[in-house]
């Protein structure tokens, strides 16, 4: 009505109505106020229903730079008492910030930016989509999660309602700071593994470490080609996973102390070697706990990793090239290639990746899939030089104290996919040495990523290794089909893990300014092979698949019962939750309820007695404080090159007498360089393939010709004679 009073005073009058133009944008100020109540009244209407959900159970807590959020109380009321706790003691309850966003990636393949803060609180009482990935159900698999996926997770025993952070005196030295009269508590920060193609904060429930006093962090990162896609060049470096990790390390550096969490006693757990090798990431953890993995490990043996760059540029470049091809935008110009790909719906680039994925031995990756060296072609590189080069160089986060781990059972992956493969009538072929011995030489040849045509220099060290594991075994007649499998057992852990685990060791023992300790966790055998039955039988129709491949669910489903993850964390009691990456909105369920871990009396003690450690790491920076105890009773000496000092957890923890598989480890270590000469003499070859096939080619074409004019001549000899004789007649 005002607008109109206004048209019509001009039309009317024929002159400037000030009046009237002063009510016009009276009513325009009042209508855009009273539209901007009503949004931000149905925002608040939305959220108060949300929170009259949660009842008394909700806490909010307002951060520096983050905004509020509005967290959940949980009460472990079906918590069943360990071992070493009081059994007349109440539940205990704990705080729970799910779904945090530490920063976010508006672009894909750009690194993380800060988070928009909101004025109203964020709702953090469920997990956010995982970051996206393949995920197997049966023989079908599927696309899930969502690209906004830079979230953590925050579980306390304890919310400060008033903290101030000290501005002065703040170092690595302040052991602990105090907040209304209590010790803050020292940080444990989990970065999941899966390969890097996939994983899911989703499978690791707090409550074990939620019975101690301390902060859990869990964290969500870019995966597969979305994280590490690279071209070797500034325009794409790639890494941007590890850019991930790090920003989430700067969250917690920033904000942990708000959630009761002190920031000077950080320790970082799971798949961290690499944020070990980065100088983005100085300064942001204390200590760290490396668990054992093998495409994760710096040392998995991926042959074309030598000493210079040439080889990492070359593969990045290659790998840019292909994915382009397979999703149409194979364009001359890299820019234009770049931005076609960027408007690549996310479940083609995830299937694409799983495609290409078979083009690359087990178990390595090429960079743009996983962690890459991008120091030739970044200005800021994450990981500026080879990790042997960094660690032998001492170029590496040497004062950060660590733990380093190995499994008793490793190579179960390979091991499995080798048993799958090997098809019907498993039994038979076991127990056909000539069989046996063909088929396991191809096998190391595909994990080691060396082509057929080089398969007569790779026999003879292939006899060399048949004959370090299986010559004792060979007698007047085959050993039983439970002694061979075993051998192949620990054959495919030699190589895929126990090597590399212990030169990463070593040389971490060598050049670190702080104490290295070495462990080997020596899981339940009873765990263990109920497990393995299971895996058994349900992949027994399965024949050319990768069963390995962490896409098919090993990492994405379950956690294995030889990891220590296993007795850390406990089955989450909601249902794990991913969104489709058509509809981010919709919601899938990933698994059913799981229940509670059916552990026996001695590992429940174990389990307790692994989280008290890991806590003890991260607050004292050693293992010591819980050595002593009625369960370890002997000294664990930290690690040197020479000797590793292994230490066995397990039921029964104790130092290892000797050293855990040093002959066999030995053994890989040392053939492995003649294999890496075989790998650079394909390298060398690699730029000319095409020049080779000409060559090929044109051969046979002179080949042809010269058949054809011999042929010619015989004839045309022929026929001479046959008219010569003629004439004589």
């Amino acid at each position: 009505m005002v607008g109109l009073c206004c048209y019509r005073g001009d039309q009317e009058e024929g002159t400037y109505n000030l009046t009237c133009k002063r009510m016009c944008h009276i009513g325009i100020f009042l209508g855009v106020g009273v539209a901007f109540l009503l949004i931000a009244s149905t925002q608040m209407s939305t959220a108060l229903v949300q929170l009259s959900e949660m009842g008394d159970d909700q806490v909010t807590l307002n951060t520096v730079g983050a905004g509020s959020f509005i967290g959940q109380r949980v009460t472990e009321l079906n918590s069943s008492p360990s071992a070493t706790q009081d059994p007349n003691a109440l539940p205990r309850s704990y705080f729970a910030f799910r779904g945090i966003p530490y920063a976010q990636a508006t672009t894909r393949w750009k690194p993380p930016t800060p988070v928009e803060v909101r004025k109203a609180p964020r709702i953090a009482t469920q997990f956010k989509p995982p970051c996206p990935q393949l995920k197997w159900d049966g023989d079908r698999r599927r696309v899930i999660g969502s690209q906004d996926c830079l979230y953590l997770s925050v579980f306390t025993p304890y919310v400060p309602s008033t903290v101030k952070r000290p501005t002065h005196g703040l170092s690595e030295n302040t052991t602990s700071w105090t907040v209304e009269n209590r010790n803050l508590l020292p940080v444990l920060v989990f970065i999941h593994g899966g390969e890097f193609l996939a994983g899911s904060v989703q499978l690791y429930g707090p409550d074990r470490f939620m019975k101690e006093d301390v902060v859990l962090v869990t964290v969500t990162y870019r995966l597969g080609l979305l994280g590490f896609l690279s071209n070797g060049e500034e325009s794409l470096p790639g890494n941007y996973g590890l850019l991930d990790q790090i920003e989430a390390l700067r969250w917690v550096q920033d904000n942990i102390y708000r959630f009761g969490g002190n920031p000077v006693s950080v320790c970082v757990f799971g798949n961290v070697e690499y944020l070990l090798l980065s100088n983005g990431a100085k300064g942001l953890f204390h200590s760290a706990i490396i668990s054992p993995s093998s495409t994760s490990s710096v040392f998995s043996p991926q042959l074309k990793t030598n000493k210079n760059h040439s080889n990492r540029k070359d593969d990045a470049k290659k790998l840019f090239r292909m994915v382009a091809q397979e999703v149409g935008c194979g364009m001359s110009d890299e820019d234009q290639t770049l931005e076609c790909l960027r408007l690549v719906e996310t479940d083609s680039l995830i299937r694409v990746q799983h495609r290409l994925s078979k083009f690359f031995s087990y178990p390595r990756h090429p960079g743009g899939m996983s962690p890459g060296v991008d120091g030739s072609w970044s200005a800021f590189p994450v990981i500026s030089d080879e990790p042997q080069n960094l660690l032998e160089q001492g170029k590496f986060m040497s004062s950060v104290p660590l733990m380093v781990g190995l499994s008793a059972f490793e190579g179960f992956n390979p091991f499995l996919e080798f048993y799958v493969k090997l098809g019907p009538d498993r039994e038979a072929k076991l127990e056909d040495k000539d069989f046996l011995m063909d088929r396991l030489e191809s096998t190391i040849k595909t994990i080691l990523g060396l082509d057929p045509v080089y398969s007569l220099e790779f026999h003879r060290i292939f006899l060399s290794i048949w004959d370090f594991y299986f010559g004792q075994l060979i007698g007047p007649k085959w050993p039983p089909v439970d002694n061979v499998l075993w051998k192949l057992f620990r054959l495919f852990g030699d190589l895929t893990v126990n090597s590399g685990q212990r030169r990463l060791t070593q040389l971490l023992a060598a050049n670190s300014k702080s104490p290295v300790f070495s462990y080997i966790f020596n899981a339940s055998s009873d765990q263990f092979n109920t497990y393995l039955e299971k895996r058994l039988k349900s992949s027994a129709h399965y024949t050319n698949s990768s069963i390995s491949n962490p896409e098919r669910g090993m990492h994405s489903t379950e956690i294995p019962p030889w990891k220590e993850l296993f007795y850390l964390f406990e089955p989450l009691d909601q249902p794990e939750i991913a969104a489709t990456s058509g509809n981010p909105s919709t919601e899938v369920q990933l698994s059913s309820n799981p229940s509670k871990r059916n552990l026996t009396s001695e590992e429940e003690s174990l389990s307790d007695f692994l989280v008290k450690l890991w806590v003890s790491f991260a607050k004292y920076k050693s293992p010591k404080q819980i050595m002593g105890n009625s369960r370890v009773r002997e000294k664990w000496v930290r690690a040197h090159d020479g000797n590793l000092n292994y230490f066995i957890l397990g039921v029964k923890s104790h130092p290892l007498k000797g050293d855990y598989r040093k002959a066999e480890t030995g053994f890989w270590l040392s053939i492995l360089p003649q294999i890496q000469g075989l790998s650079e003499q394909i390298s060398e070859l690699e730029p000319f393939p095409l020049l080779l096939w000409i060559f090929v080619g044109l051969t046979a074409v002179l080949v042809f010709i010269s058949l054809i004019l011999m042929i010619c001549i015989c004839c045309g000899g022929g026929s001479r004679g046959g008219r010569r004789g003629k004439a004589k007649f």
